[in-house]
């Protein structure tokens, strides 16, 4: 074996020392801790006899223990150290993002409360106004019923009527039946409750046959009782409506 394979199997050996585990620890703790040594043979100068001294000055048992136990720290300890540092900061970032779970939520449930509240006052806007609207409906109505029951009363359409049994035909009433139609044929006369426009048009509708009948009425009993019979028809659809006023508009 030549002299510089023996170099090289050494030089291979050390470095196969070196990348070990125990041995580059050991190397770099007892450098870190004979700190003072190696500042001696690097910038000092001295004899033999001194350097010995030295050495054995700095160099202890206590001193070898210490690194000792610094590599063994490396080894042994601080692997479980790192494990324990992993597992507090992964339950650090758990807490963390359980966390900021929790806050986002915490602002989704907040938006959704402002949301849901805008929502429920637009909906009580809503019902405001349709409330309103349904009160001035009724007040119209209400108004439009007063004023056609100021234009033929129920008792003075009855008067009429009985006096056209005995073939007495009075111009005045005949006049508010003519107002009270006039009125009906504009979008003013109309009611908004739809029952009660669906049975004032029936009134209507009979209050006109019996005008129209009026004016081209002849004369004699068969003729009075026919328009009598017209008249009662308008009398009873007058009634009706006249309760379903009362019962709507409680009036």
């Amino acid at each position: 074996m030549s002299i510089t394979t023996l170099i090289e199997e050494i030089h291979a050996d050390i470095k196969q020392r070196y990348k070990g585990m125990f041995f580059a620890p050991f190397v770099i703790s007892f450098l870190a801790v004979h700190w003072k040594v190696v500042v001696f043979f690097f910038y000092g100068r001295f004899t033999y006899a001194e350097a010995i001294k030295f050495i054995e000055e700095n160099v202890t048992l206590n001193s070898i223990l210490y690194t000792l136990i610094s590599v063994l720290f490396y080894i042994v300890a601080l692997p479980w150290l790192e494990v324990l540092l992993l597992r507090f900061s992964s339950t650090g970032r758990k807490k963390r993002s359980e966390l900021q779970a929790t806050e986002l939520e915490q602002i989704k449930v907040k938006r959704q409360a402002i949301a849901d509240a805008i929502v429920e006052e637009q909906q009580a806007r809503v019902k405001l106004d349709k409330s309103r609207k349904e009160i001035d409906r009724r007040k119209a109505d209400a108004d439009l019923a007063k004023l056609y029951e100021s234009i033929l009363s129920e008792q003075s359409l009855e008067f009429f009527v009985n006096e056209i049994g005995k073939g007495i035909f009075g111009s005045q009433y005949q006049a508010h039946i003519l107002n009270y139609l006039s009125n009906s044929n504009y979008a003013a006369g109309k009611f908004f409750d739809v029952e009660l426009e669906s049975l004032h048009k029936k009134f209507i509708a009979t209050l006109s046959e019996l005008n129209s009948s009026l004016e081209s009425r002849g004369e004699g009993e068969r003729v009075y009782s026919y328009l009598k019979e017209i008249g009662n028809r308008a009398i009873e659809q007058k009634k009706a409506f006249r309760l379903l006023v009362r019962e709507k508009l409680d009036f």
